[in-house]
């Protein structure tokens, strides 16, 4: 059975960000209209899809695949914060998402923001 999530509810916007910004990376508001990546235990607003010229576009709803440290986030409704390099991990003062996939082996996690 062929499983395909992407476009599901996806919802972007093109915000400037600060220079760090990285592409595929949790990200959080710095400012009016900005955004930078959020860092260790921080929860995060949305993923940045592309970084260019001081602007982010960044997925707010959607679905997306993601590195996670630490234990592997629980399948269902779950709480994520950045992990500070990229990644995503539990945490309680994140927000809660949808984990649709974990993959152990790869350290990956299949969320719908």
């Amino acid at each position: 059975m062929l499983n395909y999530l992407d476009g599901y509810d996806r919802k972007e916007v093109t915000l400037s960000a600060v220079t760090t910004v990285k592409k595929d990376y949790p990200v959080t508001v710095a400012s009016n209209f900005t955004v930078k990546n959020a860092s260790d235990g921080e929860a995060f607003a949305g993923i940045c899809t592309a970084a260019a010229k001081g602007y982010a576009s960044v997925l707010l709803s959607g679905y997306t695949v993601l590195p996670y440290t630490g234990e592997a986030p629980a399948l269902g409704c779950c709480r994520l914060v950045s992990d500070g390099t990229g990644g995503v991990k539990a945490g309680e003062n994140g927000r809660e998402m949808l984990v649709v996939s974990v993959d152990k082996a790869a350290s990956l996690c299949g969320i719908i923001l």
